[in-house]
């Protein structure tokens, strides 16, 4: 969650899916179900101009390969991009990565499952696990909210104060009337 004007609001997440395989969209999906998080899928250029507009706090590319990689146990073409004033990237970053060890958990239930029958299970088989699963998981509520101790919305390091302000119109103004 962000602060804004002392009020909590939504994480805006865009994401860009080069992949386009069910593991990508299901993770999509499972991030778009995430209370305090709006995400926003479009394409890599979008994104970046989102980014830079601050109309989102972060870009995140799931890469060509995801589905394989997440099937396989390997590294994730996954990458993660803030916006410069973002103060909440650490957060984002946490809720990917915990949606993406959800996903490989049930990848992984399903080969423990085969390897404790010894066959593969059938198409049926696999949907009534996930179901299970899905079922045991609950609701995805925050697991916390980030707020500021004054409940206002934090310092932007980037962002000139008044003082800054009137001491630059002070220096202009002098310098245009120095010798």
């Amino acid at each position: 969650h962000t602060v804004e004007q002392g009020a909590v609001s939504n994480l805006r997440l865009v994401v860009c899916d080069t992949d386009q395989s069910v593991s990508s969209q299901e993770l999509i999906e499972r991030l778009s179900g995430v209370t305090g998080l709006s995400v926003f899928v479009s394409e890599e250029a979008d994104g970046r101009q989102r980014l830079l507009e601050e109309e989102a706090e972060g870009l995140l590319v799931i890469g060509e390969g995801y589905g394989l990689a997440l099937e396989e146990g390997s590294r994730l073409p996954l990458s993660y991009e803030s916006a410069a004033a973002a103060w909440s990237s650490q957060g984002v970053r946490e809720i990917v990565a915990g949606q993406v060890i959800v996903q490989r958990s049930r990848l992984r239930a399903v080969q423990k499952a085969e390897e404790r029958l010894g066959r593969a299970l059938s198409e049926s088989e696999t949907r009534e696990l996930m179901q299970e699963i899905s079922e045991a998981e609950g609701p995805r509520t925050s697991l916390y909210q980030i707020r500021t101790s004054s409940g206002r919305a934090p310092v932007d390091p980037f962002v000139p104060g008044r003082l800054s302000l009137v001491s630059l119109a002070v220096l202009f103004t002098l310098l245009t009337v120095a010798p």
